[in-house]
């Protein structure tokens, strides 16, 4: 119903990633809020898809709803905090689920990661971000069969710089609450002249490469930490823990320095007894990490992390109390995703 009070329904699979001109950048910034950039509160994005939401949003009528079809990045970036400012402040439901391209594409024609985000349009703030996980398909599996048995949580308290956590049931719930009780974060043990730990800002969509020397990999990023924690920043980085905490906050692609600073890691609680016992974990499972490797002609490090999966559960077993997490919680982690993380 177009009228001077907008649209019922609005509807969009929008174009994402296009250049735009110096000058088209100054005029979005004016008419879209979600585009501005508002030091210590926000930060806006230019990106075609994210400014197609806004528009969606702006030629709504109030209780109008709109849903999209998005990259998955909607979820997990910096530059989308404007837009959920946005949504967040004035409407009053927010579903967004996820789905992932492995180990079949949700949509044949495109090889793309995405969310299908709706609101709905009022005067008032969110009561509720009900969101799943990133949902995944098999090679036979009917995309109905997997639409059809979504499950939503309420993430709404959880909602963190741009980042809507994919979490989509209670347990998830759970530990992120728990996570998020710690107040110290790895960024509190940075060291300028501290010890090296190695990552890798992309791919590994299964598994995070964590090692103490480089592997020369062109992707390849460095944290410098406090000498005295360089095996457990090393170890939790490893864990099945660190996997799922990335996982439901980033693309599902790129390890950016963002995401690494705002995982939770109580190192003082650890004693120096228990500081050697992980820092013999760690190392038992880099120990196996490397036999099990493969050097290519060009050099580079190959690794198969899921066949040293099991001293990466032992990490977990490990760290997981220091979280106040649950057996039940733990084995949660160690056995997510595991039809994909082990399979051949």
């Amino acid at each position: 119903r177009p009228s001077k009070e907008g649209f019922d329904i609005v509807i969009g699979n929008p174009p994402y990633g296009a250049k735009i001109s110096s000058i088209d950048k100054a005029c979005f910034k004016h008419i879209f809020t979600s585009a501005q950039t508002i030091p210590n509160i926000q930060k806006g994005s230019l990106d075609t898809f994210s400014l197609f939401i806004d528009l969606g949003y702006q030629i709504l009528h109030t209780k109008g709803n709109a849903i999209f079809i998005v990259p998955l990045s909607v979820t997990a970036s910096d530059a989308m905090s404007g837009l959920h400012r946005l949504l967040i402040n004035h409407c009053d439901e927010i579903y967004v689920s996820s789905y992932g391209d492995r180990p079949r594409r949700i949509f044949e024609s495109a090889e793309q990661q995405v969310s299908i985000i709706s609101f709905k349009k009022s005067s008032n703030k969110a009561t509720r971000i009900m969101t799943t996980y990133i949902n995944k398909r098999y090679s036979d599996e009917s995309l109905w069969l997997l639409l059809d048995d979504l499950k939503f949580v309420n993430a709404l308290h959880h909602i963190r710089n741009g980042r809507i956590p994919k979490i989509g049931n209670e347990i998830e719930l759970g530990i992120l609450c728990k996570l998020e009780r710690c107040v110290t974060t790895i960024k509190d043990v940075y060291k300028r002249e501290g010890l090296p730990i190695y990552y890798r800002k992309a791919g590994g969509r299964y598994y995070k490469i964590i090692t103490k020397i480089p592997t020369h990999s062109s992707a390849e990023g460095e944290l410098k930490v406090r000498e005295k924690y360089q095996s457990l920043v090393g170890a939790a980085l490893s864990s099945n823990l660190f996997y799922w905490f990335w996982l439901i906050h980033s693309d599902w692609h790129n390890l950016r320095s963002s995401e690494l600073e705002m995982f939770p890691i109580p190192f003082e609680s650890f004693s120096d007894e228990e500081l050697d016992k992980i820092n013999t974990l760690y190392d038992t499972y880099l120990n196996d990490l490397y036999s099990k490797s493969q050097t290519t002609k060009t050099g580079l490090k190959c690794f198969f992390a899921r066949q040293s999966k099991m001293h990466i559960d032992a990490i977990d077993k490990f760290i997981g109390e220091k979280y106040g997490l649950s057996e039940i919680e733990i084995n949660f982690l160690i056995n997510y995703d595991y039809q994909y993380r082990n399979a051949e």
